[in-house]
């Protein structure tokens, strides 16, 4: 091939790209809905806080709307319907989606509080995601720069999120906190104050503070009195519990 004839198809190529000329050629668009991703640029996209928040409330037991589930996947929720289902999932039937992988979460999520996850557990999400999830870049109307990701399902978009926690390059796996008191355990994405030692526990309110202090006071005068640590009456009524 001769350098003029390398010129002639890049201009033509060229030509065809800016709509100059129409000619036969094969396409994937039938594979891939390109249409529909033009049409709803913009409206599917969160950034990345946004997305490890969604995934916090879902594993703080709170009820995501549909329209919340719907950013988190980045694409509307469809469902295969039983045959005498006649109309299409409502608010009800998306309760339930989160509940059997909710206590896995949050354990992965307290994990990652304690600085405690499993060695490359952040690689073994990614290997999870291959081939679940679509990035697409995007760029907001103040130039912010964000991927609209894609889930082929709410649990790959949960993972999705999962796995920005564990991501070292990112905030979130620092800034991670859950409320000390155990009946609470809520997680938050609070800045880690820089002090020296042990960190002070978090809780999400003044009023849990207050019940786990007056809690641990009641719980060292009982040890003091019984000449044994907290630690050890603690271990004593889990075993209680237990029996």
């Amino acid at each position: 091939m001769t350098k003029n004839d390398l010129l002639e198809r890049v201009e033509r190529l060229l030509s065809f790209v800016s709509g100059k000329e129409s000619i036969s050629f094969w396409t994937t668009s039938s594979n891939i809905p390109w249409s529909w991703i033009e049409e709803s640029r913009g409206t599917m996209a969160i950034t990345d806080r946004e997305r490890v928040n969604l995934l916090l409330k879902a594993a703080n037991r709170e009820l995501l709307s549909k329209g919340e589930w719907e950013h988190l996947c980045g694409a509307p929720l469809t469902s295969i319907l039983p045959a005498w289902a006649k109309e299409p999932p409502g608010q009800a039937d998306l309760a339930p989606v989160l509940e059997e992988m909710r206590e896995p979460l949050r354990r992965a999520l307290t994990k990652a509080v304690r600085g405690r996850g499993t060695p490359n557990f952040g690689q073994r999400l990614g290997a999870y995601l291959d081939c679940s999830i679509i990035k697409i870049p995007e760029m907001s109307e103040d130039g912010e720069h964000r991927d609209r990701v894609i889930a082929r399902s709410p649990g790959s978009a949960v993972i999705y999120a999962l796995s920005l926690v564990y991501d070292s390059t990112k905030r979130f796996g620092s800034e991670l906190q859950m409320c000390a008191l155990p009946e609470c355990g809520k997680f938050v994405l609070v800045p880690r104050p820089k002090t020296r030692g042990n960190p002070r526990n978090f809780y999400c309110c003044a009023g849990h503070e207050d019940t786990y202090r007056r809690r641990l006071a009641a719980e060292r005068q009982t040890a003091s009195r019984e000449r044994i640590s907290v630690v050890t009456l603690r271990k004593r009524k889990e075993r209680n519990t237990r029996s």
